[in-house]
């Protein structure tokens, strides 16, 4: 059983004599046409009570969906409480919504600010339960975004036509290692838009050039060219910096 203490930038979980210390960042993601601040994505840094820096993503890659559901609903609290300006999403397996339980807790917020982004579709998306709950909650007014898309992510390619993405995230290999960007940017656009609402969002954009090779209508991008990582507070500083040197919004 895992018990939580909240911290100023985010929260202590502890399990018996173990814990790991959540420090809540946010990162921007910006309408590539108009350059504002659309939405934030909540990540999570991870330190040992020693203070050293652990790969976050390797650790939420080793855990598991009771602890992802703890984390998740928690972010949900912290941003709420400090008034976050903008929607945000947060980060979830599939699985977690087979659970009637963690759903109910979702649809309990009566601010349905955030949005649920699927970064490992590791369950039959064929299933009755998986998707009436889905349905439930996107009801709600709930957006469902996929996470890390590629062409080659075959369980996330057996959703499409079953769950109606609201928003689809483009994995940051793509502009990463294509030598035609530009032509790859553009396919991908036409094959995808028929199964998200709201349009694409490309991950990993970290130069100007890549901005200008995926900017377009109803298209989002993210990347350490707009900012990086940062905790809430921080980034209202950051914020002005990117309103003088990126000509962003706020």
């Amino acid at each position: 059983m895992f018990s939580v203490e909240n911290i100023k930038s985010g929260i202590i979980i502890k399990k018996g004599s173990t814990y790991a210390e959540l420090d809540f960042l946010v990162q921007p993601i910006i309408d590539t046409e108009s350059s504002e601040i659309r939405y934030f994505e909540v990540l999570s840094r991870v330190s040992k009570h020693s203070g050293e820096q652990l790969n976050s993503e390797d650790f939420f890659n080793e855990i598991d969906d009771e602890f992802i559901k703890l984390v998740s609903i928690h972010q949900i609290y912290y941003f709420q409480r400090h008034g976050i300006e903008k929607d945000f999403s947060i980060n979830l397996t599939i699985s977690t919504l087979l659970d009637e339980k963690f759903i109910s807790k979702l649809l309990s917020f009566n601010n349905k600010n955030f949005i649920l982004e699927i970064n490992d579709v590791n369950h039959d998306a064929r299933c009755n339960t998986l998707l009436q709950n889905i349905a439930k909650l996107q009801r709600s007014g709930i957006k469902f975004w996929l996470d890390d898309y590629y062409h080659e992510y075959n369980s996330a390619n057996l959703t499409f036509g079953l769950i109606a993405w609201d928003r689809i995230k483009i994995d940051k290999s793509v502009l990463h290692h294509n030598s035609d960007v530009s032509f790859l940017a553009d396919s991908i656009y036409y094959v995808l838009q028929p199964y998200c609402k709201d349009g694409l969002v490309f991950e990993g954009i970290e130069s100007s050039f890549q901005h200008n090779v995926v900017k377009g209508e109803n298209i989002l991008g993210q990347g350490y060219y707009y900012a990086y990582p940062d905790t809430l507070d921080s980034f209202k500083g950051q914020t002005l910096k990117l309103q003088k040197d990126k000509n962003v919004t706020y």
